[in-house]
């Protein structure tokens, strides 16, 4: 779900590929879900929903074509 181009806020299905663990120095470690596709852009920070409509992640990065929340 998110806003781009100031265009309305658009909602996008998407398919959540794994839940990786990164393991911080000196921290707890931290998990992410990795989707198929990644965030468009403009929509950092806008939210990953369940089939619900649960907020169940927040949209902060992209790599090798998969978005991480």
């Amino acid at each position: 779900l998110g806003v781009g181009g100031g265009q309305a806020a658009t909602a996008r299905p998407d398919v959540i590929l794994a839940k990786e663990f990164v393991r911080r120095e000196g921290k707890r470690p931290a998990f992410f879900w990795r989707t198929k596709a990644p965030p468009e852009p403009g929509r950092s920070g806008g939210p990953l929903l369940d089939a619900r409509g649960r907020v169940i992640g927040v949209a902060i990065a992209y790599r090798g074509g998969a978005g991480y929340y």
